[in-house]
């Protein structure tokens, strides 16, 4: 499971480039994005959320 998680990170961080956006990466990189993406940006944050509370299990 650990391998899906790293590379969902990987794919967000290197081929979709919101890697400049932290310098935090793998499994705490969508940790922290769920963490620090805006209120008033609903659907991004919980897209973020959702894949982070799924990595919790």
């Amino acid at each position: 499971m650990d391998a899906v998680k790293s590379e969902i990170a990987w794919l967000l961080t290197d081929e979709v480039q919101l890697g400049g956006l932290t310098d935090v990466r793998e499994i705490d990189f969508l940790k922290s994005m769920a963490e620090h993406i805006p209120g008033d940006l609903i659907n991004l944050k919980l897209g973020f959320q959702t894949i982070s509370a799924f990595i919790e299990k």
